[in-house]
């Protein structure tokens, strides 16, 4: 593993995956980020996860990628351009300020002539497909031609292993997928133990992190914002992790 003690713009991240899948995306005003040629690749899983802050971040889940991990990654500092998830989302998915997006909510989303990542994948040739709460996912439906619309659920759990197989059941159909997962979000939304945080940060990790290396896709993590609540210090910096399990 290595660790880059710069920090980067969120603006960032959407070039670095356009690198990634080495398509020429000429949207965003972030720049991409310098990384190793063995981490291009024709397949790729991008899995955001909501609220996973840095301090989360340095907690729970390095350590937990290590423990579940039979290959290299490098983390990178990324500092959030919005402390709510779908300005965040928007600006890791376009490269752009919110400021230049424009997209504050879902209702936003579906109105915006932006050509988001995903979709500029998709004319290029990467079959893409996004796997998320249904309101945000049918918003990329005017490009994309499938997407996995998950319900919203008061159960997170529930909400999120439906996320999971939809991710599953996208292996080897698709070559990019885009997943959003919220059990950290909700868990410190409801007062949750970090304790309990931890354990479900460490199944979903567990379970994205085998579904990707059983389907032979490079592997990107991230946080959108900083984390909510009253049980964990907020940090508006956020991981992205880039995991190769060549």
């Amino acid at each position: 593993m290595r660790v880059m003690k710069s920090i980067y713009d969120q603006r960032d991240v959407a070039p670095t995956l356009a690198k990634i899948l080495n398509v020429s995306y000429d949207v965003p005003s972030g720049k991409p980020i310098g990384i190793n040629e063995s981490f291009i690749s024709e397949k790729l899983i991008f899995a955001i996860i909501d609220s996973l802050d840095w301090n989360i971040y340095e907690k729970f889940a390095r350590k937990i990628i290590k423990n579940c991990l039979n290959g290299s990654f490098r983390e990178f500092k990324i500092l959030s351009a919005a402390k709510i998830t779908s300005p965040a989302i928007a600006t890791l998915l376009t490269g752009l300020n919110p400021e230049e997006h424009g997209v504050f909510s879902t209702a936003d989303a579906e109105n915006s002539e932006i050509l988001n990542l995903p979709e500029f994948a998709q004319t290029q040739g990467v079959n893409t497909t996004v796997v998320m709460e249904a309101g945000g996912a049918n918003t990329f439906l005017r490009t994309l031609k499938s997407v996995r619309p998950v319900e919203d659920s008061e159960n997170v759990d529930d909400f999120d292993e439906k996320i999971l197989e939809g991710v599953r059941a996208s292996l080897s159909k698709f070559d990019f997928i885009v997943c959003h997962l919220r059990t950290v979000d909700e868990y410190l939304h409801q007062g949750k133990s970090l304790k309990e945080v931890d354990k479900g940060l460490k199944k979903i990790l567990q379970k994205i992190i085998d579904m990707a290396q059983r389907g032979e896709y490079l592997l990107v993590l991230t946080g959108d914002h900083e984390t909510h609540g009253e049980i964990a210090e907020g940090n508006e910096l956020v991981p992205l992790v880039l995991i190769d399990f060549s």
